[in-house]
């Protein structure tokens, strides 16, 4: 009888070690978890600002082209004038 409790003791020991080490390994994962989602939202952040940034480029791009295209009408207007004047 005393070994079948004592047998009981080093069941249920070993049982509660595993549930400890478990817990601790449950503890460090959701730590992981929690790093994770971290760099997810700062590469995220990252993202947006890298397209707000393209975009912005697109659009300036778009504004300078535009420029150029006035610029030059305007540049073959003063040479159209000069020749009328001529």
């Amino acid at each position: 009888m005393i070994e079948q409790e004592e047998s009981k003791i080093v069941i249920l020991t070993e049982f509660l070690e595993q549930k400890l080490r478990k817990e601790a390994e449950l503890k460090f994962y959701l730590e992981e978890i929690r790093n994770l989602e971290e760099k997810v939202a700062i590469l995220q952040k990252e993202i947006k600002l890298n397209n707000l940034i393209i975009e912005c480029i697109r659009n300036e791009d778009g504004l300078v082209r535009e420029r150029l295209v006035a610029a030059s009408e305007a540049g073959k207007m003063l040479e159209h004038d000069k020749d009328t004047d001529e």
